[in-house]
């Protein structure tokens, strides 16, 4: 499978069949008979591989736990729809940025998609489970008494797409920050909203929609807009998900302090 696009694609998948799909790390295992159908998953090392094929009973391992949905009869056809994770994401450069007054900065971040499956029962979809496509840390990003429950991303935002080597798992997300402030701000980690992004699928890779970021002081607040539109590094990349959440006027969020450890937050 070289165009990621067919990843996303509807597939039938017979009675008492097994197919087992590949995307980076994640291995899941889909099933269907008459009325059921099935789903579990497991996880290995960081992979560029992307496929889905039938496959035998006897190939599934032992111990997996399944998720199960019953139906009168079972639809014939699966779906994949790539969506974003369930929480916040905190992202850190590899070290920390500084932004001077007026300055700008354009931001590259990698994000594991979450994988949502879906089947078309009477004209209307029903979503069997959400999967991540890489299992990620929990942490908390705030202060110890007001914060927010979170994941942590294990790869650093970059400022040149050329160094990130993203899997098919992945999706670049591009943020830019422009410093609108009466001092320089230093971008340390960030708070980022994932649900207020659309998603595209190119040839080899996922994306998301723009992020904009404008910073106007630390007691000022920052306004936020997610932008919705096509990324600009692949212009045969299509829609494959509409944001989960929609804001039209733009987001405000304080930042917290000033210096190496302040907490810069995207959204709500």
């Amino acid at each position: 499978m070289r165009d990621l696009r067919q990843f996303w694609s509807a597939r039938r998948i017979g009675e008492n069949r097994v197919s087992l799909a590949r995307l980076g790390p994640l291995k899941l295992w889909v099933s269907r008979n008459d009325q059921e159908w099935a789903y579990a998953c497991e996880y290995g090392d960081l992979s560029d591989v992307q496929d889905i094929a039938q496959v035998p009973f006897d190939v599934i391992p032992e111990g997996m736990e399944w998720t199960k949905t019953v139906f009168a009869s079972a639809p014939r056809e699966v779906r994949f729809q790539p969506t974003v994770p369930d929480r916040p994401l905190v992202v850190k450069p590899e070290h920390p940025v500084v932004i001077p007054v007026g300055e700008l900065g354009l931001f590259f971040v990698l994000m594991p998609v979450f994988i949502s499956i879906r089947v078309e029962d009477k004209g209307k979809e029903i979503e069997l489970g959400i999967v991540p496509s890489r299992q990620l840390s929990d942490t908390w990003f705030g202060h110890p008494t007001v914060g927010e429950f979170c994941y942590s991303l294990p790869f650093a935002a970059e400022r040149d797409f050329s160094v990130l080597n993203p899997y098919p798992h992945h999706v670049v997300c591009p943020i830019q920050i422009k410093n609108r402030s009466d001092e320089s701000l230093v971008f340390e980690k960030l708070c980022f909203r994932p649900n207020y992004v659309s998603l595209y699928c190119g040839n080899r890779h996922l994306w998301s929609s723009k992020v904009g970021i404008k910073h106007d002081g630390n007691f000022k607040g920052t306004n936020i807009r997610y932008e919705g539109l096509q990324p600009e590094m692949e212009d045969d990349a299509l829609k494959v998900a509409s944001a989960v959440k929609q804001t039209d006027k733009g987001l405000h969020r304080l930042t917290f302090h000033s210096g190496f450890k302040n907490d810069f937050i995207i959204g709500r």
